[in-house]
């Protein structure tokens, strides 16, 4: 089990407006839903730094949307290559999802999910 602080950002690093973001989990299967509350007032920004426990092996992804609309996302095994160390704070680095109409076969793609298991 890790202890971390992630700010959800683009891959340049840039941290991102997030409106809510999930974490996918694997074995059991399970998603973890973060809903940012907007701060009411000018100038203010919202939360963009996340507390964390989380086992890296069951990471199956991770999915944001921005303030905008736009998605972004990252695989579990994207995430694993990042080599995060328990107690740290990091910058974690979603790819933009291209803008299109999504189906159930697409986002299990996009999330690296198995396939859809259909019963004869």
């Amino acid at each position: 089990m890790l202890n971390v602080n992630v700010v959800i950002s683009d891959q340049g690093q840039a941290p991102i407006d997030v409106a809510q973001w999930v974490m996918g989990l694997k074995k059991p299967d399970c998603v973890q839903v973060f809903t940012v509350e907007s701060q009411g007032g000018i100038g203010s920004l919202q939360t963009r730094e996340f507390a964390l426990m989380l086992d890296p092996a069951r990471v199956a992804f991770f999915a944001a949307k921005d303030t905008e609309g736009r998605i972004y996302s990252l695989s579990g095994d994207a995430f694993r290559k990042l080599e995060v160390k328990t107690n740290s704070l990091m910058y974690l680095p979603l790819n933009q999802a291209p803008e299109q109409q999504y189906n159930d076969e697409s986002l299990r793609a996009l999330l690296n999910l198995p396939k859809k298991k259909i019963a004869p």
